[in-house]
């Protein structure tokens, strides 16, 4: 129980949204099995563009209570500029982008909403292709 506390507390910390201006923004890559950040990179804006493709990618909610995956990794991608997101689930304005990847389930997103309430979908596309472009070591 205190490590899911542990946890949850470290991904709020990783993905606050603070006052900071939006200089020194980084993509951060997390090991769930490690619970650390093991890799930072400067904003690349494809993978800034592949970040909003899925983002508008969404194919439903996930509704699993645990949301934060056990093992796997979790790629946060600030957005340099907002983007606007409308569909079925979710309108939106969005100025980063959680991508989810547990080892041996489907891949999930987290956004969050105009009143900063995090919400979760599973989109369309490969999202796990990102930490090979990133060369995240896996």
């Amino acid at each position: 129980m205190i490590k899911k506390i542990e946890v949850i507390s470290l991904l709020l910390f990783l993905l606050s949204t603070n006052a900071l201006a939006n200089t020194n923004q980084q993509i951060e890559v997390f090991d769930c099995q490690k619970e650390m950040v093991i890799q930072k990179q400067s904003l690349d804006p494809i993978v800034q563009k592949e970040a909003v493709q899925y983002a508008k990618a969404i194919t439903g909610p996930f509704k699993n209570l645990n949301v934060v995956p056990k093992d796997g990794y979790m790629i946060k991608i600030p957005l340099s500029k907002p983007v606007s997101i409308t569909n079925q689930w979710l309108h939106t304005t969005i100025d980063e982008v959680l991508i989810l990847l547990p080892l041996n389930e489907k891949p999930y997103i987290m956004l969050y909403d105009d009143e900063n309430n995090p919400h979760f979908y599973y989109v369309k596309g490969k999202p796990g292709l990102l930490l090979k472009q990133m060369n995240v070591k896996t």
